[in-house]
């Protein structure tokens, strides 16, 4: 839906997904994006990823990943 009050909403759940995941990171430092999005909807999925690149550009958060298609890896940025 393209609605005002459905991107409104999304925005506001990417802003709380932001602050969890920043919150989350403090915590164990490292978090696995294939946990993360264990469980959930492609619609909490799509928000989880938004949130975690509006956390990379704001230079938050940075990513780790090994090789191609293996697990992506969220670090703090120190």
């Amino acid at each position: 839906c393209y609605c005002v009050r459905c991107q409104w909403s999304r925005s506001e759940k990417m802003e709380e997904k932001m602050k969890e995941l920043l919150s989350r990171i403090a915590e164990k430092l490292k978090l696995n994006l294939t946990e993360m999005s264990r469980e959930r909807n492609k619609g909490e999925i799509v928000v989880l990823f938004l949130a975690i690149l509006h956390l990379i550009k704001e230079e938050l958060v940075q990513v780790e990943q090994q090789d191609h298609f293996e697990d992506i890896i969220l670090v703090k940025r120190v």
